[in-house]
């Protein structure tokens, strides 16, 4: 699973799912807590879709938390306030560029959730695809 997978399943995978995943690490492993799950707001940033000119949409409310775990850094961000997940997702990270034991037990849990994201977001988009119009006719499309 490249980088950008993996955050993205860390960041849209079911919380109560990432927590049992950092409870298997935190069991057989020590963890340091760098900066506790605190919360902030930053400037979420976007792109216009016409012009191709990135634009501040406005701030939003973020949860971070930083672990070290046998010498590698982890850190968890969440939108809105999530302490348990960010501290969840910093653990995670931190076994996973450890190196943990746990890393291919690890990658595999959070595979089979992203498996179940794409399954839930395809889910979405066919209910949402019955909804598009043909503007030519203005008659929904079936």
């Amino acid at each position: 699973m490249n980088s950008a997978t993996l955050s993205r399943v860390l960041a849209e995978g079911d919380g109560d799912f990432l927590q049992e995943v950092a409870e298997k690490v935190l069991d057989i492993a020590e963890v340091k807590v760098i900066k506790q799950p605190a919360t902030g707001l930053v400037m979420m940033r976007a792109r216009d879709s016409v012009e191709g000119i990135i634009f501040n949409v406005g701030e939003v409310l973020v949860t971070e938390c930083e672990v070290e775990l046998d010498g590698a850094r982890g850190w968890g961000y969440m939108l809105g306030d999530e302490p348990a997940k960010a501290l969840a997702v910093a653990v995670i990270d931190a076994a996973i560029n450890a190196g943990h034991r746990f890393k291919d037990e690890m990658l595999r849990l959070l595979g089979e959730q992203r498996e179940e994201l794409e399954r839930k977001r395809r889910v979405e988009f066919a209910m949402m695809d019955r909804t598009r119009v043909k503007f030519e006719t203005m008659e929904a499309i079936k």
